[in-house]
């Protein structure tokens, strides 16, 4: 199983400078979140919000765009996850509850 998780951690890096090179932001966010979700399924919480929070960055810069918008509104959920799995359950509310004011 670890295989697997070394070998999805590879896509997501090669996805994310694929990204860059072709200054694609939109699926460079994408990518970003996807590896993000992978960092909290191995605890490490810390990259996942440095991750989600650049991610969140890329999507704010055209927030009235649908996909941006929809975007950020996961990227901001994701964000309340790793509230919650650092026990600050205030702070995940807060992120939880963003995408309602989409």
């Amino acid at each position: 199983m670890d295989g697997q998780y070394v070998k999805a951690q590879e896509l997501y890096e090669k996805a994310i400078n694929l990204s860059r090179q072709l200054k694609d932001k939109q699926n460079e966010a994408v990518v970003l979140r996807k590896l993000a979700v992978w960092y909290i399924d191995k605890n490490n919480l810390e990259q996942a919000m440095d991750l989600l929070t650049k991610s969140a960055a890329i999507n704010l810069e055209h927030p009235h765009n649908f996909e941006n918008a929809s975007n950020l509104a996961r990227d901001y959920f994701d964000i309340g996850l790793v509230y919650s799995d650092k026990n600050d359950y205030a702070a995940a509310n807060i992120f939880m509850r963003k995408p309602e004011d989409f």
